[in-house]
């Protein structure tokens, strides 16, 4: 997704740090990011929660992780983030897919990600 600058980016970011810390159904589990390589430029959040069912139906493990490079922002969401995920790009863990992304976000031209106010 394109936002309309960097700086409408920065905001976004600081909601979703915002809705993490103050979210009551959710129950988040340590960052699963810890040991993950960084990518210059790439900044990441990573979330591994547990979301209890609605109804009184069995909790789900989620993990969702969102990348950004000035005005881009990619969200990547796995419902079953333990063990093998389908294959993107010849990567099939969760790690191996973020990374992949995020060195597609770091090979966008910086025309793209930083034009805007």
């Amino acid at each position: 997704m394109l936002y309309r600058s960097p700086a409408a980016l920065d905001q976004a970011f600081a909601e979703l740090r915002a809705t993490r810390s103050s979210c009551d159904r959710a129950r988040f589990h340590d960052a699963p990011d810890r040991r993950w390589a960084d990518v210059r430029g790439v900044e990441r959040l990573a979330y591994s929660f547990t979301t209890p069912g609605r109804d009184g139906t069995a909790a789900s493990k989620d993990l969702a992780v969102y990348l950004r490079r000035g005005r881009v922002f990619l969200g990547l969401y796995f419902g079953e983030p333990d063990g093998i995920q389908p294959g993107v790009g010849g990567q099939t863990s969760v790690q191996g897919i973020v990374e992949l992304m995020q060195g597609r976000l770091a090979a966008l031209p910086d025309s793209v990600v930083n034009r805007g106010g």
